[in-house]
């Protein structure tokens, strides 16, 4: 699963709103307070591979994200794919993989 983690409750308010706005469903729990005095929300386990595509999608290009964390995370989306009977994978091109 997904879940966000962060001291300042206002700022994971947003990324929920942003959830919210964002164009694959996503649907959250509540917001809760963690053991080490910050806050954290979990996104539905189902909408974990939709969701992280979409917040993969054009990352390569844009190097928001670290390649090797691009590329396990999208590893993973593969699995989890593969391991509800989709049969769709995950298609990403990275520089110099194939």
């Amino acid at each position: 699963g997904i879940s966000v983690v962060h001291d300042d409750e206002a700022l994971l308010a947003t990324v929920r709103s942003h959830l919210d706005a964002a164009p694959v469903d996503a649907p959250y729990g509540d917001l809760n307070e963690s053991s080490s005095g910050g806050y954290w929300f979990g996104v539905a386990d189902d909408a974990g591979p939709a969701l992280g595509e979409w917040l993969y999608e054009g990352s390569a290009e844009s190097g928001l994200f670290a390649p090797l964390r691009r590329r396990k995370t999208l590893r993973s989306i593969e699995r989890v794919r593969e391991g509800v009977g989709t049969g769709t994978e995950v298609e990403h091109r990275e520089e110099g993989s194939e």
